[in-house]
């Protein structure tokens, strides 16, 4: 009779850290989302400026020029759209001035779109 209580009590422990376990190894949806984003914004302002720059050398007939001038603006391109997605810069419903959000008295907070309590 005991031991069907010290089974109970075990299998109850063992539920309770798997739950733990599975709970704590689930990463945020909003991290993932982030890592998403930086990774297509990365890819997509290298393959869209190469495409320009590819279309401009086709035009022009001075083939890796352009090409390559604009692989590399691509690259900073990207990188520049992930420093700002990681320092959550430009996320603003309705970005305005800094003069005009001073005058008004908002918050980081409430200037903040991801942050913002209203979601």
């Amino acid at each position: 009779m005991n031991d069907s209580g010290d089974i109970q009590s075990l299998q109850d422990k063992i539920k309770a850290a798997r739950q733990q376990k599975a709970e704590g190894v689930k990463a945020p949806e909003s991290d993932s989302r982030q890592g998403v984003q930086a990774g297509i914004e990365l890819a997509g302002a290298i393959f869209i400026s190469t495409a320009i720059g590819y279309g401009i050398d086709s035009y022009f007939e001075t083939k890796p020029a352009f090409l390559l001038i604009m692989f590399f603006l691509g690259v900073c391109t990207g990188f520049y759209n992930i420093y700002r997605l990681i320092n959550n810069m430009g996320t603003a419903v309705g970005v305005k001035n800094q003069k005009k959000q001073a005058q008004e008295g908002l918050s980081d907070a409430e200037k903040d779109a991801k942050s913002s309590s209203d979601q």
